[in-house]
């Protein structure tokens, strides 16, 4: 654990190397020392439509999900959103949206094959 999802704008790969975009979150969840780095699990999600706000696919966006098991106070997942929202943004030339979103499992209803 953690989860890391990264949702983005389709055509931001043309003019950015999303693994990069990702290997970096990666590496940044792995640096903030909360986790060991065998349980980090990233993955990117491109998104061919999608509107911000009233620009109908005008704005470019770059949002992160990471999924956390129960356990990690109030300031430490704030202080990861931090580190990887910063990631993120100097990863990125742009001015779109950048987002990050740190959110507990429910243990009880999480499964998973060991």
């Amino acid at each position: 654990m953690p989860h890391l999802v990264m949702e983005y704008a389709q055509e931001l790969e043309t003019s950015h190397n999303i693994a990069s975009i990702l290997n970096a979150v990666h590496d940044a969840a792995k640096a903030s020392g909360y986790f060991t780095s065998s349980a980090i699990k990233s993955r990117a999600h491109p998104y061919p439509y999608y509107r911000i706000g009233d620009l109908e696919g005008e704005g470019q966006f770059i949002h992160l999900t990471v999924s956390l098991l129960k356990g990690r106070s109030s300031k430490e997942k704030y202080q990861l959103s931090q580190l990887l929202c910063r990631t993120l943004t100097e990863s990125v030339d742009f001015v779109g949206s950048v987002s990050v979103d740190v959110r507990d499992l429910d243990e009880e209803v999480y499964s998973k094959r060991l």
